[in-house]
């Protein structure tokens, strides 16, 4: 029998009340639970409901060519390009 913490994380984080209802009306097959066991909160799902303020945006761009440049880099794909490449690095000037 697994405790209602390991059922709630392979259930998707459904609620702990959600989880009891289909045990108690045997909705799901080889849904065994050790009732006796603690439910816990959740990290995830206390971590999922926070929320913050939009962050200001910046008024103004910079006006000179290479005073801030924004780079990403995403890589390494498990596939090569046609050159034989597994990186791609993008630059964009914040003056343009």
């Amino acid at each position: 029998m697994l405790s209602w913490k390991t059922w709630h994380k392979r259930h998707g984080h459904i609620s702990y009340t959600g989880l009891q209802k289909m045990y108690q009306l045997g909705l799901v097959d080889g849904f065994d639970v050790d009732a006796c066991t603690p439910k816990p909160d959740c990290i995830a799902c206390i971590e999922g409901k926070l929320t913050i303020k939009p962050f200001k945006k910046l008024a103004t761009c910079t006006q000179e060519v290479r005073q801030l440049t924004y780079i990403d880099l995403w890589g390494k794909y498990d596939r090569t390009s046609i050159h034989r490449q597994q990186y791609y690095i993008l630059f964009v000037d914040d003056a343009l």
